[in-house]
């Protein structure tokens, strides 16, 4: 058991080591690393996704990955994956805003596109933080998102995201009436 420990936190470092870790076809799940478009010099195609629902994350540490196998799928939530995700023909793209001290915080993906070359999937996130007003739940919560999307014909070989957060304004009346502003952030590569 040790030796299975080891050999599995040796894989993490190197995973970490290595810019968006490359699919091996057995383990399933690829981590997104923060980047913006430096990569490729235009835009890819976008693709379509739906938003599904999902148990919550077993980790409370932020992550952007896609889950390619249902024994990925279970390394992440902890559970079997729905009856609905065929495997074969979808992948899963999910964004974990990680650990947040209160309620009202709201994750979203945004987008999924590829590079110009189709190298790189690149997954848009969008975590919205309660603002002025807003009433809150004084509890840690971990708020995600899980969409499943067709992956393309030529699969990409590496993941990256882009964040942008948003605050929404409830205002003195509470967050039905509020607004919502948006400050983009890109990580850097």
């Amino acid at each position: 058991m040790m030796k299975r420990a080891a050999t599995l936190f040796s894989a993490l470092i190197l995973c970490a080591a290595v810019p968006a870790c490359v699919d091996d076809s057995v383990d399933g799940l690829e981590f997104a690393e923060p980047g913006a478009d430096g990569d490729d010099k235009a835009d890819g195609s976008s693709l379509s996704f739906r938003e599904i629902e999902a148990p919550m994350p077993r980790s409370a540490t932020e992550a952007v990955g896609v889950i390619k196998n249902a024994d990925a799928w279970r390394r992440v939530f902890a559970s079997d994956p729905p009856a609905s995700i065929d495997f074969s023909t979808q992948w899963v793209a999910f964004y974990s805003a990680g650990e947040r001290p209160s309620g009202g915080y709201s994750a979203l993906i945004t987008g999924l596109r590829l590079s110009a070359t189709g190298k790189t999937l690149y997954v848009s996130t969008n975590l919205e933080s309660p603002g002025f007003g807003c009433s809150t739940t004084a509890a840690l919560t971990v708020p995600y998102a899980a969409v499943v999307f067709t992956p393309p014909a030529v699969r990409p070989v590496t993941n990256r995201y882009d964040d942008r957060y948003s605050t929404k304004d409830c205002g003195a009346q509470g967050c039905e009436t509020g607004t919502v502003v948006t400050e983009t952030e890109f990580s850097a590569s």
